[in-house]
């Protein structure tokens, strides 16, 4: 299949030019936060993703404006250049840094190099250009939350650790009182990351709306490429979490499809395409279970219709009853920070919306109880685990 070069006309390769928060994060010890949730990121997540987790953290130093870190990033750069002579981002991101450091001439042959990839209409330059908008839609899902958000986030858990060894030897009036802050705790905790997932301010969408754009371009092309499979289903898992980040929109008018049915069909795609015996594709099976769950339950259709998978029988147990996938994906990854999250919201949803009666075979008098222990027991275990968002 001849790919339109014209397509491609909208990438504009780089981080430096995306404008990404982390540029503008001037408190040490949040930039401090995030460099830990990057490096985290990078010990989790497939190395396809580290040459932009890589670049982020390049970002975060902001040598643009700390004219010090120049030399040491522009020799980071240049590793990951020599590991992947075409890498569009890198490419891009180093011609900034030997301009602002005044080196023009070794800027100018690699941003001529740059113009022929972005030209070329071989296979090599097709992926190389559809990676590129790939790893740009995965440093948006970093925009997800704002700084003062995730201070926000931490202060409460930090808040919920105390009252829980305070709770642990009170007794009476003093233990009653001690619960009923935990559980308002934890429900202010539930609304701030319902806040920051679903927020609906124009340039809020607007930037998510890139994000998805840039994976639904990205694979695409990707897909007309000797790309490995596998590694394919991969982007195929942080397109599906884009999706799920825009619930209530539609894509393209003439299917009507939403963006949380999209995310719901991908995050399946990844289940099945998968396979289950090797370790380094358990993270993302696992969390695509979770994720499926959650928009499951967070969602208001009583009946919603997913006819591209009506006939697997272990989707519609699921879609019977979602919290199904909690099991499967804590048996395929246990202690997981976001499958525990996502878990705990859910029981949350489930209690407050007095629905937890029609998921497990509670009665409906002791269902509340039930589920607090559940709420709780999944708490401790997100608390015992890491705080990557």
């Amino acid at each position: 299949m001849e790919i339109n070069k014209s397509k491609f006309d909208s990438i504009c390769p780089g981080l430096f030019q995306m404008q990404l928060k982390l540029m503008s994060t001037s408190n040490q010890a949040r930039i401090e936060n995030r460099e830990i949730t990057l490096h985290n990121a990078k010990e989790k997540d497939h190395p396809i993703v580290h040459d932009v987790i890589d670049l982020m953290i390049i970002v975060l130093n902001n040598p643009l404006r700390k004219r010090r870190y120049l030399p040491y990033n522009i020799e980071k750069l240049e590793l990951i250049m020599r590991r992947n002579p075409n890498h569009l981002n890198t490419l891009a991101d180093l011609a900034v840094l030997y301009r602002n450091s005044n080196l023009v001439d070794k800027a100018i042959p690699i941003e001529e190099k740059i113009d022929e990839i972005l030209k070329g209409r071989d296979p090599n330059d097709i992926k190389e250009k559809a990676v590129c908008a790939l790893e740009q839609g995965y440093a948006e899902l970093f925009e997800e939350y704002t700084a003062d958000g995730l201070e926000a986030q931490q202060k409460l858990s930090e808040c919920l650790e105390l009252i829980k060894v305070e709770k642990s030897t009170a007794v009476g009036r003093t233990k009653n009182l001690l619960c009923q802050g935990s559980n308002n705790a934890m429900g202010a905790r539930r609304l701030l990351f319902q806040a920051l997932s679903s927020r609906t301010t124009d340039s809020f969408v607007d930037k998510k709306n890139s994000s998805v754009e840039m994976f639904a371009k990205g694979m695409q092309y990707l897909a007309n490429t000797s790309y490995p499979k596998e590694q394919y289903h991969i982007w195929e898992f942080y397109y599906a979490m884009a999706c799920s980040r825009l619930p209530g929109i539609s894509e393209a008018a003439y299917n009507k499809l939403s963006m949380r049915e999209k995310a719901i069909q991908l995050f399946w795609s990844v289940i099945v395409n998968l396979p289950k015996d090797n370790g380094c594709f358990t993270i993302y099976r696992a969390r695509s279970y979770a994720y499926i769950g959650h928009i499951l339950i967070s969602t208001s259709d009583a009946n919603p219709k997913y006819s591209l998978l009506s006939n697997n029988e272990q989707f519609q147990s699921i879609l019977m009853s979602p919290m199904l996938s909690f099991e499967l994906a804590n048996a395929e990854l246990q202690n997981d920070e976001v499958i525990l999250r996502r878990e705990g919201m859910s029981l949350w949803i489930l209690v407050k919306s007095n629905k937890s009666c029609q998921i497990y075979d509670v009665e409906p008098e002791e269902d509340n109880y039930y589920y607090y222990e559940l709420i709780e027991s999944t708490g401790n275990r997100f608390v015992a685990a890491s705080t990557f968002p």
